[in-house]
């Protein structure tokens, strides 16, 4: 087998090298390497124009009859031709501008055609259906009708350009084919599926009817159809009959009673079909019939009542209670018609009665008897989160047939120290303000005018949330106790020159100002002074500097026998970092409770602060107002 030829420079560039001297002859490439590919297109031509045995020199071009052939060299003149060969006095023509991105040998882009993918319509629905075509700059397009159903009008029909506005004129699929062609004959095609399914009209059948033996009863029907008229036609079966047997609208009768299922088919233009029923029920002879009777309602709660007809139509009909427990005073409303409501104001049974007339003079008429019922209040409670100190409202949602007329409110737990007292409401909402960290069990007990009752429970959890929070109480009435708090910058108690010591005297107003003058995140600020027993008292800041705070408590006046400090801090919400005491403090006593480092990232550290027995930290007022 023949190796294939090396590859080599394109034959524009080796022409021109050769005819400077600069590519010997026996390296100019074959004949056979300078035939161009199939799909590489006509050789480009500059400055001259197409001829037999067109030359390449100044000015020439490359003619027709110049191209490379198989076999062919290059001879003197220039004439690129079967046995030709390469003259001296011309030079090879400049390639062809093939733009920035793209080599002057380049072949051109065959063309090529693209189609719509599958189109779904209707019949009579104008779709708009567009060719693209890539790869020439002209060229002429067709769309024709390639494949229709056999009832259409579109066999053989084409339309030039490469748009088609296509309207299936009969159900069914066609096929859609483009064509184009460029000034040199070549073409492509391509296909697009177009479905245009028949799809049946729409027809709405009544439901059951309700006849009597001998007497006519009109029946409807509504049929549809996007596309045109529809043609309805009923079939009853023996020994009932329809007439007219065609039409959205026909009469019915029956000689004898059963039930009839009479079939409507509606047709378009397209003979898609629909098919529905009508039940049609023939009785014997005219009735009223009454919702059967037992039925339980709520007293004070509406009841409503139909009356059901045997087909017959009613001329008049009235309601009336024949029977109502004593002291009621209800009455059916509206007291004439097919529909009442009554309102069963006492406990017990009634009895509700239908009379009604026929315009043949029939008296029809049917009962129902009912009883009205208690039924105890709905009460639902849900938990509540809060904070300290911030007024928050508690709602639940209660519901009753008829009147609540009692509201027990109990507040059961609430975390050790808080003295809050809520003022309960006789109503469903009131306002409620804890004043220490922790959880609140409430209990709500109702009672409506029927001796009936609901309760539910429910937790209003109060998260501390600021970085450092501390909450001191105690057991004594008619006594003082005073809760302070050093910045990491103070170094005595009672320091009220630099302000580094938060207590009743410098904290309640106005907060001193610690660390960031910038801002006040992180100045305490004291929420209650209680100064006549049991606290509580609390110091808060928001978001604290880094260092270590400590926490003391001063007996300002009389004796605590059990006072008791919480520290929240570091992302503790509702249980405390650390509970410290109870201890017994007498007056002018200061007890160091415990220093609290504060880290960068807001973590936190709690460190009691004992005597070296092992004791509470207690110091006389003098002394702690000299050193920290």
């Amino acid at each position: 087998m023949q190796s294939p030829p090396r590859r080599r420079a394109p034959w524009p560039l080796l022409l021109a090298l050769a005819a400077c001297g600069r590519t010997p002859l026996d390296e100019v490439p074959s004949v056979d390497s300078l035939a161009p590919r199939k799909d590489a297109g006509p050789l480009p031509s500059t400055g001259g124009a197409p001829g037999s045995g067109g030359s390449t020199g100044t000015g020439g071009s490359v003619g027709t009859g110049g191209s490379v052939a198989t076999g062919g060299s290059l001879g003197t003149g220039g004439s690129l031709a079967t046995g030709g060969s390469l003259g001296t006095g011309g030079s090879p023509p400049p390639p062809p501008d093939a733009g920035p991105d793209r080599r002057p040998d380049a072949p051109a882009e065959p063309l090529r055609v693209n189609c719509p993918s599958p189109i779904q319509t209707r019949p009579r629905r104008q779709v708009h259906v567009v060719g693209t075509v890539r790869g020439a700059s002209s060229w002429r397009g067709v769309w024709a009708v390639a494949e229709a159903p056999r009832n259409s009008a579109y066999s053989h029909i084409s339309r030039g350009g490469d748009t088609f506005d296509f309207a299936p004129d009969v159900a069914g699929d066609y096929t859609l084919r483009f064509q184009a062609t460029d000034p040199s004959g070549a073409s492509d095609t391509c296909q697009t599926k177009v479905s245009a399914p028949a799809l049946p009209p729409a027809l709405f059948c009544p439901r059951e009817i309700v006849a009597t033996v001998d007497r006519e009863v009109v029946l409807t029907v509504d049929a549809k159809d996007d596309d045109g008229p529809v043609n309805v036609t009923w079939h009853a079966p023996p020994p009932a009959r329809v007439f007219p047997d065609a039409g959205v609208t026909t009469r019915f009768a029956a000689p004898e009673p059963g039930l009839y299922i009479v079939t409507v088919i509606a047709t378009d233009i397209d003979n898609a079909t629909t098919t529905c029923t009508v039940a049609v029920r023939v009785v014997p002879a005219p009735m009223a019939m009454c919702p059967p009777s037992g039925e339980r309602f709520v007293r004070m709660q509406e009841a409503t009542f139909a009356v059901g007809l045997d087909g017959t139509r009613m001329i008049a009909g009235r309601w009336a209670l024949t029977r109502r427990p004593p002291g009621s005073q209800a009455e059916p409303d509206p007291p004439s018609g097919l529909f009442t409501s009554v309102f069963p104001d006492q406990l017990g049974e009634y009895l509700l009665e239908f009379v009604g007339r026929t315009p043949d003079g029939l008296d029809v008429r049917c009962q129902t008897a009912f009883t009205a019922v208690s039924e105890a209040p709905t009460l639902d409670c849900s938990d509540v989160d809060t904070t300290p100190l911030t007024d928050t409202d508690i709602t639940v949602n209660a519901s009753d047939n008829a009147e609540i007329v009692r509201w027990d409110w109990s507040l059961d737990s609430r975390p050790p120290g808080s003295a809050v007292k809520p003022a309960f409401p006789m109503g469903d909402s009131f306002n409620f303000k804890p004043d220490l960290a922790g959880d609140y069990h409430f209990t709500l007990k109702i009672t409506d005018d029927e001796a009936l009752g609901a309760s539910c429970g429910f937790t209003v959890h109060a998260a501390a949330e600021e970085g450092l929070r501390v909450e001191m109480f105690w057991d004594t009435r008619d006594t003082d106790m005073d809760l302070h708090l050093l910045s990491p910058q103070a170094t005595r108690w009672f320091d009220e020159d630099t302000n580094q010591d938060c207590f009743y005297s410098n904290c309640t107003a106005n907060s001193p100002s610690w660390s960031n003058p910038l801002t006040d995140a992180d100045d305490p600020h004291l929420d209650i002074d209680d100064t006549d027993g049991f606290g509580p008292e609390n110091i808060n800041v928001d978001r604290p500097a880094p260092g270590t705070y400590r926490v003391g408590v001063h007996a300002y006046s009389g004796r605590a026998g059990k006072l008791t400090v919480r520290i929240y801090c570091g992302g503790s919400r509702l249980e405390p970092r650390a509970t410290l005491g109870p201890i017994a403090l007498t007056e002018e006593q200061v007890w160091k409770v415990a220093d609290v480092e504060i880290t960068g990232d807001g973590r936190c550290q709690v460190k009691g602060l004992v005597q070296p027995n092992g004791g509470p930290s207690l110091v006389p007022r003098m002394e702690a107002a000299s050193a920290r």
